[in-house]
C-alpha cells in the first residue's frame, strides 16, 4: 500500500493497537499524527514527541 503524500491521524498511537497501526502507515509512506493525551505530565509528552521524529516522523505537542 502506498500512502506517500497522504496523512493519517492516529488517536491512541502511543501502544497496542494505534501504535501499530501508526507504525504501519508510517512505514506505508503517510505523515502520522498521534494524538495522546498527556494531561499530567509534560516530560511525558515531550518524550513521546522526540520518539515519533525519531522513527521519521513529525511531531506536534498540543
Amino acid at each position: 500500500m502506498d500512502l506517500e503524500g497522504k496523512c493519517a491521524l492516529v488517536t491512541g498511537g502511543t501502544r497496542g493497537i494505534g501504535k501499530a497501526v501508526s507504525l504501519a502507515l508510517a512505514e506505508a509512506g503517510a505523515d502520522v499524527a498521534r494524538v495522546v493525551l498527556f494531561l499530567c505530565s509534560d516530560l511525558a509528552a515531550m518524550i513521546h514527541g522526540q520518539t515519533i521524529i525519531v522513527d521519521g516522523g513529525t511531531s506536534i505537542t498540543v
